[in-house]
């Protein structure tokens, strides 16, 4: 790396590189893994079980008492199901529930939905109308008709 002189600029790939060094999809898998946890899980269970390692496929996860252990060794197959919807490419075929020591958890975030636009999507001009209908995913097509709708809404009249 080459010496930057004091306050010279830097690219944001360096300094994104410095604070967040680059993961193996391994490494991406099992973050979005254990995050997912706090999602699938009560609120209660989160604050007493979080998943710890990765082994053979079988993901283990501490509960704070065995009676935790044993209240969600009893739900494994929901879990499980719930967890492969979250992480689709989570390799993990078993749960193991074992008392022991919860690393800490990020905090949950409520997902909020996005705010209705603000005009009717029916209402959008028709040149927008007609650029929309050229595009082929469902998805992409509401996500830019949304945004449309949104920033036509706020353009003064």
């Amino acid at each position: 790396m080459s010496r930057k002189r004091k306050g010279s600029l830097e690219s944001i790939a360096e300094v994104v590189q410095r604070v967040q060094p680059a993961r193996t999809p391994q490494d991406r898998r099992i973050s979005k893994l254990f995050n997912a946890w706090a999602h699938i899980v009560p609120e209660r269970a989160a604050a007493n079980a979080r998943p710890v390692r990765i082994r053979r496929k079988e993901l283990i996860v501490h509960t704070s008492t065995s009676a935790w252990a044993a209240a969600l060794q009893i739900d494994t197959d929901a879990l499980l199901t719930r967890l492969h919807k979250a992480v689709p490419d989570a390799d993990i075929e078993r749960l193991v529930f074992r008392m022991g020591p919860l690393p800490p958890m990020p905090a949950r975030v409520k997902r909020q939905r996005p705010p209705p636009p603000l005009i009717a999507l029916e209402a959008l001009p028709e040149s927008v109308a007609r650029e929309l209908a050229l595009i082929d995913d469902d998805g992409v097509r509401e996500a830019i008709a949304r945004a449309a709708s949104t920033l036509l809404s706020r353009r003064p009249n």
